[in-house]
């Protein structure tokens, strides 16, 4: 064995391995929030990514369980959370998207947000006010093809 051979050997053994980078197309299809209580479904909205409230599990009690009780509209407050527009506007940008927004049913509050596919079944959701460094990560996980939706 030459020497390049033995140098182009040893190059191969010790240079790990690069991450696959999930396509931003990979982001269709439906996803499980970080804390396993809802999920949503992501696909193309012209040329911006959506996602949807397919299933969630309630949490509330009452005459506002399973309604937008908290969404700041007045108007919007008695609409059904199953099939609410959760995320929206993002624009692929690199391996992820960007300058969407995020809608958290729980508070009402809507924040910016990016999205960044993590391989084929996980993504990272950063929704923050202002600038990213004053945000919060979530890590989705993408839900099973038997995944139940809500009626």
């Amino acid at each position: 064995m030459g020497i390049r051979t033995a140098i182009g050997v040893s190059l191969l053994v010790f240079v790990p391995p690069m991450a696959a980078v999930a396509a931003p197309e990979d982001v269709y299809g439906l996803w499980r929030t970080s804390d396993q209580q809802a999920a949503v479904e992501l696909s193309p909205c012209g040329p911006d990514l959506c996602g949807r409230l397919v299933w969630y599990v309630e949490k509330r009690t009452g005459p506002d369980a399973g309604l937008d009780s908290k969404n700041p509209d007045e108007t919007q407050q008695a609409r059904r959370l199953c099939g609410v527009l959760m995320l929206g506007n993002f624009r692929r940008k690199g391996d992820g998207w960007t300058g969407g927004w995020l809608y958290d049913p729980e508070s009402g509050n809507t924040y910016s947000g990016t999205i960044t596919p993590e391989g084929p079944d996980h993504l990272s959701l950063r929704g923050y006010i202002g600038i990213p460094l004053l945000g919060r990560t979530e890590r989705w996980t993408r839900a099973p093809a038997t995944q139940q939706r809500c009626r």
